[in-house]
């Protein structure tokens, strides 16, 4: 079944979406209890996407601020604390001078990725640029922020 088709939930993804599966094995939190539960730390709301989690292997649920310890998958949750996407964020760039190689068009310097986080310590050692793949799993709408917030640290 399409997790992408209009009308598809939870059930659709079945019960765990895992990083890595036989290697290092990460489950990824479906719910925003769930990432708060399992220490992710929380970061801002952007429209659509909902509100982004992060995970430090190291130092969780405080972050090391090195971007070799960052899990490469950050989980958004939509206003039902549902999982609504996840990105895949990458320290090491993906595109390049001809093509995005199916990556988003442009990479993040750090101050930018650092948008995603909603804390002022942010900046990354190991890095100076990101590349980010977004996937989303429901409807844009379901991806509020409240607070007629749409992008911020709401």
């Amino acid at each position: 079944e399409n997790p992408c088709a209009e009308g598809a939930g939870v059930d659709t993804l079945g019960d765990r979406v895992v990083v890595s599966p036989g290697k290092a094995a990460v489950a990824l939190p479906l719910t925003r209890q769930a990432a708060i539960d399992g220490k992710w730390k929380a970061g801002s709301c952007f429209a659509g996407m909902g509100t982004h989690y992060f995970y430090d292997l190291a130092t969780a649920p405080d972050m090391s601020w090195n971007a070799s310890n960052l899990l490469p998958v950050v989980t958004m949750y939509n206003n039902y604390d549902d999982i609504q996407a996840i990105f895949f964020a990458s320290w090491s760039v993906q595109q390049d001078n001809t093509s995005p190689n199916d990556w988003e068009p442009v990479p993040l310097p750090n101050p930018l990725f650092c948008m995603n986080m909603c804390d002022p310590a942010c900046t990354f050692s190991g890095t100076e640029t990101w590349s980010t793949y977004h996937l989303y799993f429901r409807d844009l709408t379901l991806g509020t922020c409240g607070g007629n917030c749409t992008v911020a640290c709401c």
